[in-house]
């Protein structure tokens, strides 16, 4: 399954949980809400998004922020703040992303 089809899948999923949930009466908000879940992915869009400008900007200039150095991506670290949020890396550590301040 590509990234497409697995991001289809879940937008599915978390579809399904929203209506049982109004269906249930029960709030779409708080803690372990399908609200919450929503704006999680979205932080984690945003802040993947801000990664990828990061790195054409640094191959822009030249390469990276340490000259002959490979900038790339790689992988993402583990932050919580009011909800758990995935920080994207770049192999030289040199992004730093707005959203995170």
């Amino acid at each position: 399954m590509n990234k497409e089809e697995k991001e289809k899948v879940e937008a599915i999923a978390l579809y399904e949980r929203m209506k049982q949930r109004l269906y249930s009466k029960e709030s779409l908000f708080g803690d372990g809400s399908p609200f919450s879940e929503l704006l999680q992915n979205m932080v984690n869009k945003m802040l993947e998004g801000e990664v990828d400008h990061h790195i054409a900007d640094e191959l822009n200039m030249g390469g990276g922020a340490i000259s002959g150095m490979d900038i790339r991506r790689n992988r993402s670290s583990h932050k919580v703040a009011l909800s758990e949020v995935h920080t994207p890396r770049d192999r030289n550590s040199t992004f730093e992303p707005e959203l995170d301040r």
